[in-house]
């Protein structure tokens, strides 16, 4: 035998004499259909995650296309300003502008550019707020 090491019983231990009559003895008790508050509360907490996932999940795509679109609808914008401001340059077709419609037309498409890029990014790359506070 090792040192230390305690001898093994093989007789299992005794319960009282009536424990064991009475816990066969006992009526089943009526297993109700309806989760008790505790796991309807539980179920919910993961509706909810699981909601927020599939939210989380859409944003991520609806980002990608909108960032998508609207790098597009930039680029075209500034290729007709390109073009305008290059007409204008070497006067093609005999096209010329004043320079204060000129200035007005690049003045106002960088502003709409720089307008348009801050507020989709806003939208795109928003913080949670929500997340922000549970922090």
């Amino acid at each position: 035998m090792q040192h230390g090491a305690t001898r093994m019983s093989s007789n299992p231990p005794k319960l009282p004499e009536g424990e064991l009559q009475s816990i066969a003895l006992a009526p089943n008790a009526a297993i109700s259909d309806k989760p008790d508050e505790h796991t309807e509360i539980e179920e919910l907490k993961l509706e909810n995650e699981r909601l927020d996932l599939q939210s989380k999940v859409q944003d991520v795509k609806h980002r990608r296309i909108f960032a998508i679109s609207i790098f597009v609808v930039m680029c075209i914008w500034l290729a007709l300003i390109a073009v305008t401001v290059f007409f204008q340059g070497f006067k093609l077709y005999g096209f010329e502008l004043a320079s204060s419609v000129l200035i007005t037309l690049i003045g106002s498409t960088t502003g709409s550019i720089i307008g348009i890029f801050l507020i989709v990014s806003r939208y795109l790359f928003h913080r949670d707020q929500r997340r922000d506070q549970s922090k």
